[in-house]
């Protein structure tokens, strides 16, 4: 399998981070064999001195942002979802602090399930699932808005009525003003 290479953006914003000024969002724009090795960044942050593990921590941040992800219906976003790939075991007691931020920034108890080695925190349509990878953990975020295909059709459906009444509207004016004009 060939090494990850990180393209221009991505350079650029794991050299911030690193170098800790902030990560940035860079979008992958290159094919896998294009670019720079995390070992070359490694190589190119010492020579400038930024340690070796500030640079791979950048890059696993990079990694990271790129798992975004959105629904759409009518090209409008209903729903979006990120997964995030931990490349380590939570804990057991890391999930429960997880679960419990979760019900502090959503206001919402939710409810949790466990199936072997896997595990979800759900609330209604929002759901958090932490799921077992070769390298350890991943969790996925994913939220959907219930009524939104429901309210994008009803919109619709006002819409073209609207446009029936109009034509009607405008078509007997028009037989009122051919009637009136024949008296």
């Amino acid at each position: 399998m060939a090494e990850r290479r990180y393209n221009d953006k991505e350079i650029a914003a794991i050299f911030r981070a690193a170098a800790e000024e902030g990560p940035q969002s860079p979008q992958r724009e290159v094919a896998r064999d294009e670019g720079l090795t995390l070992a070359e960044l490694q190589s190119i942050g010492t020579e400038v001195g930024i340690s070796s593990e500030a640079v791979a921590q950048a890059a696993r941040a990079v990694d990271v942002r790129l798992g975004a992800a959105s629904r759409t219906f009518l090209g409008l976003r209903i729903g979006v979802a990120r997964t995030v790939n931990l490349n380590r075991r939570l804990t057991d007691e890391e999930w429960e602090r997880l679960v419990v931020q979760l019900r502090e920034v959503f206001n919402a108890r939710g409810r949790t399930r466990s199936d072997g080695s896997l595990r979800q925190w759900t609330n209604g349509n929002l759901q958090v699932l932490l799921e077992p990878t070769e390298t350890g953990h991943r969790l996925r975020f994913g939220t959907l808005h219930g009524g939104a295909r429901a309210s994008i059709g009803a919109g619709i459906a006002v819409l073209g009525i609207t446009a029936v009444v109009v034509i009607r509207v405008r078509s007997g004016v028009r037989w009122a003003k051919r009637f009136l004009a024949s008296r």
